[in-house]
């Protein structure tokens, strides 16, 4: 099943929409990049983030972006905070 990011009305910009099943890849893959030792003091290094986007693009075959990536995390913080 192939995703895309959705357009709003009135917008240019597009929208990463995360499901269960991308959270699910991205916290796998953050836990192996943890024991490869890609989490610097209070932030993943670049390597982490990319790791995520080609098991993301690999797995779901979706158009996906380091900051898409960052901008995932970041809400993942403020939701569980």
């Amino acid at each position: 099943m192939k995703r895309q990011g959705s357009i709003l009305p009135g917008k240019s910009r597009v929208y990463r929409q995360w499901d269960s099943h991308m959270d699910k890849i991205l916290s796998r893959v953050l836990l192996d990049q943890i024991v490869q030792r890609n989490k610097g003091d209070g932030d993943w290094k670049t390597q982490a983030y990319q790791a995520v986007v080609d098991q993301l693009r690999t797995d779901l075959a979706i158009n996906v972006t380091r900051d898409n990536v960052k901008n995932r995390l970041r809400a993942w913080k403020k939701r569980y905070e």
